[in-house]
């Protein structure tokens, strides 16, 4: 029964991975979202197996609006997994508030991430929860390469 189970896990994974679902939108040019549902093998996080090396499914969730100003696009956005490493688990949700500013050939991510995580045995997540901050760039100095750092 383990095995079986860890094997049509993994065919699910596989099989939304292949066909990852996505999806966006526009009520009008400035506002918009984006959907985008996945699976994988393993979720590796820093190098370490946040699902045990077993399968996972991810969703992401982005609402967006066009600024038509020197912030370009603000977002908020959300991205959740099933989760399984121990003290982690069953699940994790990461929220992301940014702007995506453009400064001539330069585009930006300049974002606040929140980590939130499920804890078990009825213990206090908030131990596991964190903020991070990030600030990406990126270039395309050809067409068809784009070089970016974050």
């Amino acid at each position: 029964m383990f095995r079986s189970t860890k094997l049509l896990g993994a065919l699910g994974a596989a099989g939304l991975a292949l066909g990852a679902i996505s999806g966006s939108a526009a009520a009008d040019d400035k506002f918009s979202w984006y959907w985008t549902g996945t699976g994988a093998s393993d979720y590796m996080f820093r190098g370490i197996s946040f699902t045990d090396e077993d399968p996972t499914v991810n969703s992401y969730f982005e609402f967006a609006y066009d600024t038509s100003s020197i912030l370009g696009t603000a977002y908020l956005a959300f991205w959740t997994s099933n989760i399984d490493n121990g003290a982690y688990g069953p699940w994790e949700q990461d929220i992301y508030a940014g702007i995506r500013p453009v400064t001539g050939p330069i585009s930006w991510d300049i974002a606040a991430w929140y980590y939130l995580y499920g804890a078990r045995d009825g213990a206090d997540s908030s131990d596991l929860d964190y903020f991070e901050f990030k600030i990406g760039a990126s270039v395309t100095p050809v067409t068809n390469l784009t070089l970016g750092v974050t």
